[in-house]
């Protein structure tokens, strides 16, 4: 019985051994297998550091991205293209901290754009050393006072750009910030007398259910506090101001010389009416510019929300912008 229970220990203390050094063995092999992990992937990032050089000298074409795809999956031994993501979203950039998102867009290089935002899983909200994200430089290339030759190709980045913005998980902050960025876009436009409205579906790709634009668009202004309500009084945009109405983006907030957009539309019409009043000579034929028709446009309007706001009676502007009371 005793040599039955010796043996009987022999044998689970050599199971027990076996299990230890089998264990031993393995933890050995996963610690090399993540090592060999580590340096194939600063392989593959020191690879795309040095294409970058490349890139910054002549723009990649159609197959220099696919070699980099497939070098990418040769070395992860994966198809996930994730190590490819990461690194071209943070890891890898020049000196002015600039990754190949940004110099993509400085390039207006489209292809490269939809080529990285395939490749990515991650937000594209890194900064180069001026404290531009890639939205800020797409902007910048947007903007009245940039050069007009390149706006077509810089106005396909941007959407590119942005419908990749929009499919990625941003939190409120950051959506509600790009909204902010893109809408500023459209105001300068519009306020350098350019004919520039953001699609609707642009905006709710960010904006969603937990934003409202009707917000941001109340509350943007330029320095002297004129919001998108005074600036499109002061350039007569009566469909445009009409539509901001149907959409609640309309403000009567003051600027800071103290005017509001009811006073300023008030204004600009009375000036119509004098110019009119001095047609009106023995003789003289009076001639009522489009001009005036949508100054007078802007001011009933405006006087008839308020009206309509207050339940108050009001009188229609015209058989075009309709304002019914509530």
């Amino acid at each position: 019985m005793k040599n039955i229970h010796f043996l009987f220990c022999f044998f689970l203390s050599s199971f027990a051994l076996h299990s230890m050094e089998f264990s031993k063995i393995a933890a050995n092999n996963e610690k090399s297998e993540d090592s060999q992990k580590i340096i194939l992937q600063k392989d593959f990032k020191k690879y795309l550091k040095d294409r970058f050089q490349e890139y910054k000298k002549k723009s990649f074409s159609i197959e220099d991205m696919q070699q980099i795809k497939d070098r990418c999956k040769n070395i992860t031994n994966e198809d996930s293209l994730d190590l490819l993501g990461q690194c071209l979203h943070r890891d890898v950039y020049d000196e002015n901290q600039n990754t190949y998102v940004h110099l993509g867009i400085l390039n207006r290089h489209l292809s490269l754009i939809e080529w990285a935002i395939g490749c990515m899983t991650h937000p594209l909200t890194i900064q180069n050393e001026a404290g531009k994200e890639p939205i800020d430089l797409c902007i910048d290339q947007l903007m009245p006072d940039a050069l007009e030759n390149n706006r077509e190709r810089a106005n396909a980045v941007f959407t590119t750009l942005v419908d990749g913005y929009s499919k990625i998980g941003f939190d409120y902050d950051h959506r509600k910030n790009f909204l902010k960025k893109i809408i500023r876009l459209e105001f300068e436009h519009i306020k350098h007398g350019n004919p520039f409205v953001l699609k609707e579906d642009m905006l709710k790709g960010f904006a969603k259910q937990d934003i409202q634009l009707s917000e941001i668009y109340q509350q943007l202004c330029d320095e002297e506090g004129n919001t998108f309500t005074h600036i499109l009084v002061s350039h007569q945009l009566s469909d445009l101001l009409y539509n901001f109405y149907i959409k609640n983006y309309i403000t009567f907030v003051t600027n800071k010389n103290s005017e509001d957009s009811l006073t300023l539309a008030k204004n600009n019409f009375s000036q119509a009416g004098r110019c009119l009043f001095e047609q009106c000579v023995p003789g003289g034929d009076v001639h009522i510019r489009e001009e005036d028709n949508k100054k007078k446009c802007c001011y009933v309007m405006l006087l008839n929300i308020l009206k309509k706001d207050n339940n108050a009676d009001f009188k229609k502007c015209c058989d075009k912008h309709m304002i019914e009371k509530s």
